[in-house]
């Protein structure tokens, strides 16, 4: 079969950040961090020298200036998500950039892994593949473990703190005023690797990527005086813990309100929830969250979960094509995945369909800009081909809520497999 032309090339080898963009990437990178008041505590890093995988928490933008802080004065080579290289390709191959489609069983995306540590570079993963959603870890990949025995180098995590409070992602701008820490640590030396199990590599990386931007804030007393601390939060607080209705919350300023029974949270300067006309259920937006992925746990094990809504569906190909609108469709998430069917502005039939079984999780966007320019929550469906975004018509607050459910169908999914 002929490669399509249009499609990304997947296949091109990467290389370390190119000479001419790397002073530019540590001058910019530190003179931020500067202004941001960033520190670095370094860990077990006596005789650390490439090649070796670094694995990072994701917060923010700032994430990747502090990764190159970091390494100094090592190049990265990275790992990004293939929509990033449609902005601007020849920057992210200029900066080291591996492309990656999210969540996906990606074998070029290992060799090109393996090829740059032979080669003795340091490679850079986000592995939770998106940023944090209430400033705590999210889900990590499974065969992470598998990935670092195969390498068979040194495996450093860096844990950031305050990055997701300096901009959360429900309301990214202004930036919010608070020091930033990143501890980076080498958990296993290439020897120790050599000696673990890829069980439990997995499980140390996993215990090793825990943080909670809001302890962190309590820790050390730390005051966020912007007056824009919960605006849009309802993109990830969608359920009220009152009256359990969903999609009624509305973020603006200071407060978050539920717009069904009237109750109303305020978010303090220390970090603090405080209902100011009921009972404080929850005192940290990390516990809000958690709760609802509960409910959506207990939602999906009793067989009651099902969405469907009529989106708006854009495709992705290479950058000098970039993002191609393809019209509306119904979209359908439930035990058996993702499917997405309907007839295409051309007129002709489309049909996609990503099984429960291969998709650990999902990418969902609260501000996406389409080729339009317009804004809007958007889900990134892809197989280990294609990408497409998707922007919900009429259940626009869902994403959230799609995310968790994505994981804990994946969950039985696995669950099955292996009872099989």
């Amino acid at each position: 079969m002929a490669k399509d032309k249009r499609r990304f090339d997947m296949d091109k080898k990467p290389k370390k950040a190119n000479y001419l963009l790397y002073p530019i990437m540590v001058v910019a990178s530190f003179v931020t961090l500067i202004f941001y008041r960033h520190k670095i505590k370094k860990i077990n890093t006596k005789g650390l020298k490439p090649p070796y995988i670094l694995l990072c928490t994701h917060s923010s933008m700032v994430d990747f200036n502090a990764a190159v802080k970091a390494i100094f004065p090592h190049r990265p080579t990275w790992m990004i998500s293939i929509e990033e290289f449609n902005r601007s390709e020849w920057l992210m191959r200029g900066v080291g950039g591996i492309a990656k489609r999210k969540f996906t069983k990606d074998i070029v995306a290992v060799k090109h892994v393996l090829y740059v540590l032979k080669k003795k570079g340091i490679v850079i993963i986000y592995p939770e593949a998106r940023f944090s959603l209430a400033g705590i870890n999210e889900h990590v990949d499974k065969a992470l473990g598998k990935l670092v025995k195969k390498a068979n180098v040194p495996l450093v995590v860096m844990r950031n703190h305050g990055h997701f409070i300096q901009s959360p992602q429900w309301c990214k701008h202004p930036y919010r005023k608070i020091p930033l820490l990143s501890e980076f640590e080498q958990v296993l030396s290439k020897e120790q690797v050599e000696n673990t199990s890829s069980e439990e590599i997995q499980k140390l990386i996993e215990e090793k990527l825990v943080f909670n931007d809001y302890d962190y804030q309590h820790e050390h007393h730390y005051l966020v005086k912007c007056k824009k601390r919960m605006q849009n939060s309802h993109k990830v607080l969608y359920k009220c813990p009152h009256c359990q209705t969903e999609y009624e919350m509305i973020g603006e300023n200071t407060t978050i309100k539920c717009n069904h029974c009237g109750i109303t949270y305020e978010l303090d300067e220390e970090g603090y929830l405080h209902c100011l006309n009921g009972e404080t259920k929850f005192k940290s937006i990390p516990e809000w969250y958690l709760w609802e992925k509960e409910e959506v746990i207990k939602e999906v094990r009793a067989h009651k979960y099902h969405f469907e809504d009529e989106v708006y569906i854009e495709e992705l190909f290479k950058p000098s094509i970039g993002l191609v609108p393809l019209g509306k469709v119904k979209f359908t998430h439930d035990y058996l995945g993702m499917k997405l069917e309907g007839t295409l502005d051309d007129g002709s039939h489309f049909n996609f369909f990503r099984p429960a079984i291969e998709q650990e999780s999902c990418h969902i966007e609260y501000f996406f800009k389409n080729h339009k320019k317009e804004v809007g929550p958007a889900i990134d469906v892809a197989s280990i081909n294609q990408t497409f975004f998707i922007w919900p018509i009429n259940y626009k607050e869902a994403l959230t809520k799609i995310h968790f459910a994505t994981e804990e169908i994946y969950n039985m999914a696995m669950e099955n497999l292996k009872g099989e």
